[in-house]
C-alpha cells in the first residue's frame, strides 16, 4: 500500500509542476496599447543582443533576442539581487540537444524601450563552463514566450528592433516574401515551409538565436544533390549547455524562394532552422496576430566564407581542434592537440575564455596558419 501511495504522490507532484510550468508560459502580458516602440541592438558573433530592465531596476541587462527559444532565460547568478523565486522545475534542451533540469522563475517585469512586459516565465540558466552565450550576452535570453506578446520588425541594416501591439505594414512589398508559420501551443517559436532545390522543406525554425544559416536534419541529406559538397567533423557549435559532436554535410543548394544558391548544413543533431547568417540580409517582420513571417530583402545575399579548421583553448594552455574537414590533406583530426598556432599559445592572445570567444577570428588574419603539433612537427595550412 505504501508503494502505491508513493506513486500517487509522485504523480500529483509531477502534475502540479507541469501545471505551474504551463501557467508560467501563458501568464505573460503586454502592459501597453496603441503604441509603436523601438530599441537599438548590437550584432555580436552574428547574434541579436538587446538591453532590457528587469523587475523595475534601472540597470540595463543584456539578452540574446531569440525567436528559437521556447521560453526566456535569466542567469542564475541574478537570483538573489533580483529576488527570483523558484516557481517550478523543468527539463530544458539547448540548441545542440543537451538537456538539463532547471529552476523556473517569473519576472515581474521586463522593460524594452518604454514598454513593459509583465509576468514573464524564465528559466534560471546555469551556463556550461564552455558555453559562449554568457560571453556574448551575460544575463540571459529573451525567448518566444515574451516575443509572442507583440508584433516585431527587425531591421538588421539599421540595427533597430521596432515593436507594437499591431502588425507592421511592409516597407517595400515588392521585395518581400510572406510565409505563414506554425507555433507550439504554449509558446511562439515560428516554423515555416521553404523551397530548397526541388523540394518543399517543412517546419524550418526562424531562429534569431542562431548565428548559423540554413540547417536541416541529416536524415534529409540524400534527398538533395549538389556539385558543391563538403563534410566536416565538428564540435565548434555550442548551446547554453556546451558543445556536442556533430558530422556536418554541407551542400550548396538553390533556394528557389530567394532566387539564390546558399550552403545548407545537414546536421546529425536533427534540427531544421534558418539563422542570422541568412536572415541578416533582410528585414524580418513577425506578425504574431496573424502568424505571419515576412522577409523583406535589404541587400544582395552573400555566401558565407567557410572555415574548415577551427580551434578552442584547453586548460593546459594548448589548442584543441574542434572543426576539421573530412577531405583535409594535413592529417589533423577532431580533438587533436596543438602546442602553438602562429608561434602563440592561447594565453599569449586571450586574457580569458570570453576574450577568446569574442576575438577568436583574429587568429585567421594572416590568411594562413603555422601549427606546432604535440609531436613538435610544424604544419602550414590554409584555414579557409
Amino acid at each position: 500500500m505504501k508503494r502505491y501511495s508513493f506513486i500517487i504522490s509522485l504523480l500529483v507532484l509531477t502534475s502540479c509542476n507541469y501545471l505551474k510550468n504551463v501557467n508560467l508560459l501563458t501568464s505573460g502580458h503586454l502592459e501597453r496599447e496603441n503604441f509603436v516602440d523601438s530599441i537599438p541592438f548590437e550584432m555580436k558573433k552574428d547574434l541579436v543582443i538587446v538591453k532590457a530592465q528587469v523587475n523595475g531596476k534601472d540597470q540595463p541587462l543584456e539578452f540574446i533576442f531569440d525567436t528559437g527559444a521556447f521560453n526566456s532565460k535569466i542567469n542564475h547568478t541574478l537570483t538573489e539581487e533580483y529576488h527570483l523565486e523558484t516557481k517550478a522545475i523543468k527539463e530544458n534542451k539547448d540548441s545542440n540537444g543537451n538537456i538539463k533540469t532547471i529552476e523556473v522563475t517569473q519576472l515581474e517585469s521586463v522593460q524594452l524601450g518604454q514598454t513593459v512586459f509583465s509576468k514573464i516565465g524564465a528559466g534560471k540558466v546555469i551556463y556550461a563552463e564552455e558555453s559562449p552565450s554568457p560571453c556574448i550576452a551575460e544575463h540571459g535570453i529573451i525567448g518566444a514566450n515574451l516575443i509572442k506578446l507583440a508584433n516585431w520588425r527587425i531591421d538588421y541594416q539599421k540595427l533597430m528592433i521596432y515593436f507594437s501591439d499591431e502588425p507592421f505594414d511592409i516597407d517595400n512589398p515588392s521585395k518581400a516574401m510572406s510565409l505563414d508559420y506554425d507555433v507550439p501551443t504554449l509558446s511562439a517559436t515560428p516554423k515555416v515551409d521553404l523551397k530548397i532545390g526541388d523540394r518543399t522543406v517543412k517546419n524550418l525554425l526562424i531562429d534569431t538565436g542562431s548565428n548559423g544559416g540554413f540547417r536541416l536534419p541529416s536524415a534529409l541529406q540524400d534527398a538533395f544533390s549538389s556539385t558543391e559538397t563538403e563534410i566536416y567533423y565538428d564540435r565548434s557549435v555550442s548551446g547554453i549547455y556546451g558543445f556536442k559532436a556533430d558530422t556536418l554535410v554541407v551542400k550548396t543548394l538553390q533556394l528557389k524562394d530567394f532566387k539564390t544558391n546558399f550552403p545548407v548544413e545537414f546536421s546529425a543533431l536533427g534540427k531544421g532552422l534558418v539563422g542570422n547568417e541568412f536572415l541578416k540580409f533582410f528585414k524580418l517582420y513577425i506578425n504574431t496576430a496573424d502568424d505571419m513571417i515576412t522577409l523583406e530583402s535589404q541587400r544582395p545575399i552573400e555566401k558565407p566564407k567557410p572555415r574548415p579548421l577551427s580551434f578552442i583553448p584547453t586548460s593546459e594552455n594548448q589548442w584543441q581542434i574542434n572543426r576539421v574537414s573530412a577531405h583535409a590533406k594535413h592529417g589533423l583530426k577532431i580533438s587533436d592537440t596543438l602546442l602553438k598556432i602562429n608561434h602563440l599559445s592561447p594565453k599569449n592572445l586571450y586574457k580569458d575564455y570570453c576574450d577568446y570567444v569574442m576575438k577568436n577570428h583574429e587568429i585567421y588574419a594572416r590568411g594562413y596558419l603555422e601549427l606546432l603539433t604535440k609531436d613538435k612537427d610544424t604544419l602550414i595550412v590554409n584555414p579557409f
